[in-house]
């Protein structure tokens, strides 16, 4: 019997550590379906770190808006709230706030891709 509790136990900790990696990564995207989405689909792609990260390298067509600034700014990811657009930062954390910024204002297509150092040796990236 002790076995039988420690077996249910174990089988529910499974299923909730698999419940929390899916809510952790919910709207987050691959490098190769970030390219699929951009190059592709056409999707704005949007760097959402600081001015002076964006400066030290981006990734080739991202514009810069700061995570802190996209309900300010709101204006600049256009009227399309059908239009995909891929967010990413340094590790997705900044991109899962964004996007949940973005749908809040009734955006329905918005993806988190994650962290430059992940999408840069699939997409060129910048370097002034």
């Amino acid at each position: 019997m002790k076995q039988l509790v420690k077996f249910i136990f174990a089988i529910f900790g499974i299923f909730n550590l698999a419940q929390a990696e899916i809510s952790t990564y919910e709207g987050r995207i691959t490098p190769e379906q970030t390219v699929t989405q951009v190059r592709e689909h056409k999707a704005l792609l949007v760097d959402v770190r600081s001015s002076e990260e964006f400066a030290s390298g981006h990734l080739d067509g991202a514009l810069n808006i700061s995570h802190e600034l996209v309900g300010e700014k709101i204006a600049l990811f256009g009227a399309d709230k059908d239009r995909e657009i891929v967010l990413y930062c340094r590790s997705g954390k900044r991109a899962d706030r964004a996007r949940t910024e973005l749908m809040q204002h009734g955006f329905t297509k918005v993806f988190n891709a994650g962290g430059y150092a992940e999408l840069k040796p699939t997409l060129a990236s910048t370097n002034p």
